[in-house]
């Protein structure tokens, strides 16, 4: 079976690497985040890196992180309603 051709998005976010535009915890503490318990790769903030060098900020690495952002928001979404739906029905019962 042949392969989908990928859209123009999808080849953008395939290249796209988030962490060359998002600030993570090891950006931060460097060697201490072994000490602090966290892991370097941790996300401390979206496009932190690129808000400070908007210079070095690739469309694609953008990209990349605009998607797991939105991702990220989706999931803690469905987790809240799933656990207000969950406490709305054991107050019904």
């Amino acid at each position: 079976m042949r392969e989908a051709a990928r859209s123009p998005l999808q080849a953008l976010l395939c290249e796209g690497n988030s962490n060359k535009v998002d600030l993570l915890v090891g950006d931060i503490y460097g060697e201490a985040t072994e000490e602090l318990g966290l892991p370097a790769d941790l996300l401390a903030a979206t496009l932190a890196k690129a808000a400070s060098h908007p210079q070095d900020a690739k469309p694609a690495d953008v990209a990349a992180s605009l998607s797991m952002l939105t991702n990220w928001t989706l999931g803690q979404l469905g987790a809240m309603v799933n656990s207000f739906s969950a406490r709305l029905l054991l107050t019904l019962w």
